[in-house]
């Protein structure tokens, strides 16, 4: 079983750190990533799921999941682990590679439902577990442990 824990360093003591909050998950996480305000996390699991939490009060409340949304996220022995991103300065949508075909990112809503695939039509030949996008511009990144990555861009930010 794997958890992603939330700490609140004024409350430790010189012998003991405990956690205020445990997100407890199946199997070991991948990813844990609080959105730019703070009122969402999204984990990525090994048990092909990614989770969306409401942190928006941190109460025992918030450790369930508000939606799981299935995704195979066992990307092998070579590959980088997934790991979701959050759109900086946003707290609605969300970026995580994909293992289905075509090769493609995906963006998420908050609420779980899929915004967006993004997807070239030649030469995406590879997946991309990590991902990262421009604080400011409609600039998105995806690459991989083998030093390939993809650049995409939207002439808009995404509504």
């Amino acid at each position: 079983m794997g958890n992603a824990s939330l700490f609140d360093l004024r409350k430790t003591s010189n012998k003991s750190i405990n956690p205020i909050l445990k997100f407890d998950h199946p199997k070991a996480l991948t990813s844990a990533f609080f959105s730019a305000i703070g009122t969402n996390m999204v984990t990525t699991c090994n048990d092909d799921h990614i989770r969306i939490f409401d942190t928006s009060e941190l109460s025992e409340k918030a450790t369930k999941p508000v939606t799981s949304i299935p995704h195979e996220n066992h990307t092998g022995r070579w590959l980088s682990v997934f790991k979701a991103k959050w759109n900086p300065g946003r707290d609605d949508a969300f970026f995580v590679g994909s293992l289905l075909r075509p090769h493609r990112l995906q963006i998420y809503r908050a609420d779980g439902s899929l915004l967006h695939n993004l997807q070239q039509s030649v030469s995406f030949n590879t997946y991309c577990p990590v991902i990262e996008v421009h604080p400011t511009q409609a600039i998105y990144v995806g690459g991989n442990s083998s030093g390939r990555i993809h650049i995409f861009s939207t002439k808009k930010q995404l509504q």
